[in-house]
């Protein structure tokens, strides 16, 4: 997901045009969660996501982000909080 988000960067589209470019090819077990897991007020904070942030004149800015707040929702969702093994047995 990152390498497509990195490609849809390249070819200048918003981060909201990006992250809406993902949830349309999400597929399988993906395609369950963004549907029947999330209700449409969590779809669109993720979609809608910002940040702020300090552009290089001090200013604070809104930075959308909802590609990286998508990808965090993803891996929590379907990881947790991975546990470390302490022994390969």
């Amino acid at each position: 997901m990152t390498m497509a988000l990195s490609a849809y960067k390249a070819k200048k589209f918003t981060n909201f045009q990006a992250t809406t470019a993902l949830v349309i090819g999400f597929l399988g077990q993906l395609k369950s969660w963004w549907d029947n897991f999330l209700d449409n007020d969590a779809r669109t904070n993720i979609l809608n996501h910002t940040n702020k942030k300090e552009n290089g004149c001090g200013i604070e800015v809104d930075e959308q982000d909802g590609a990286k707040v998508l990808i965090h929702a993803i891996t929590f969702t379907f990881l947790r909080k991975p546990k470390r093994r302490t022994s390969f047995c």
